[in-house]
């Protein structure tokens, strides 16, 4: 029953994005954008950290014995290197963060717009403030969520490798990854899906609602989706054999519209 429930919504989802050419167009276009900033951003970025990184290697590998440090000038010199290289890993740090922030704004620009418009395309009618202010919202929240995630899981595989006996070891960690990355992306595409239904003051209520009650049909149509990219990419493992340029026609012509389709088959799974 519920394989003919998600059978249909595939149908359907198909004849919509059929019948909208246009749809299959801008989204890939606005991908194509999106993509193409992050990576002028990260260039930009690299760009002004590689130097710092540069300078602080230079620092980290000339080392000052115990014996050199006798002198107070030797120590007031360590002591000169020792702040700089703590400035030098302040300002990466900061760079990094600008490129986060960076990623976050493009992310909410451009992949906001891609969502919006196949929320429009399934709902007819969405408020663009609604649908942003949740989308912004939500996109903060998991940047959030992925940051402090991440932090955790290093800090367990820093522990496991500084103490080999931990009760922790790399397979448990790569569980826990998993489950973690699986869960996050479960609720962050869910709640994408959402943002123009709801108000902002149950939207963040209506994200977690919604996944456990329509569990079934969500994760029905994420297994479909699996399988989909799961062949597009082994398709893909042997367009790359022919040439770069065929690879590069392939993810314009089928990976990227099939991105553009599966943001609206999940949007009509939700809306149901």
């Amino acid at each position: 029953m519920m394989f003919e429930k998600n059978l249909a919504q595939i149908k359907e989802s198909f004849r919509l994005f059929i019948k909208n050419p246009l749809y299959i167009v801008l989204p890939v276009l606005l991908d194509l954008i999106f993509l193409l900033s992050v990576g002028a951003s990260g260039s930009f970025i690299l760009a002004k950290s590689i130097p710092l990184l540069e300078k602080f290697a230079s620092l980290s590998s000339q080392p000052i014995s115990i014996e050199t440090m006798a002198s107070s000038s030797d120590m007031s010199s360590f002591l000169s290197e020792s702040m700089e290289k703590t400035a030098l890993s302040n300002q990466v740090l900061v760079i990094f963060f600008q490129f986060i922030m960076a990623f976050v704004i493009l992310w909410i620009i451009f992949q906001g717009l891609n969502w919006f418009l196949a929320s429009k395309l399934v709902k007819g009618q969405v408020s663009l403030k609604t649908f942003f202010l949740n989308f912004s919202a939500v996109s903060l929240f998991w940047s959030i969520v992925s940051v402090l995630g991440s932090i955790f899981i290093f800090r367990i595989l820093l522990n496991n490798i500084l103490n080999p006996n931990n009760l922790l070891n790399n397979l448990t960690t790569n569980i826990i990854s998993v489950i973690f990355i699986a869960v996050l992306l479960y609720f962050m595409l869910i709640s994408y899906a959402i943002s123009h239904k709801y108000s902002s003051k149950e939207f963040f209520k209506q994200i977690f609602k919604t996944g456990i009650k329509d569990f079934k049909s969500i994760i029905t149509a994420y297994v479909f989706l699996i399988i989909l990219f799961l062949t597009a990419n082994f398709i893909m493992q042997l367009t790359a054999k022919i040439s770069p340029l065929a690879l590069f026609f392939y993810g314009l012509a089928i990976i990227m519209p099939l991105i553009a389709f599966s943001r609206l088959y999940l949007t009509k799974t939700i809306e149901r």
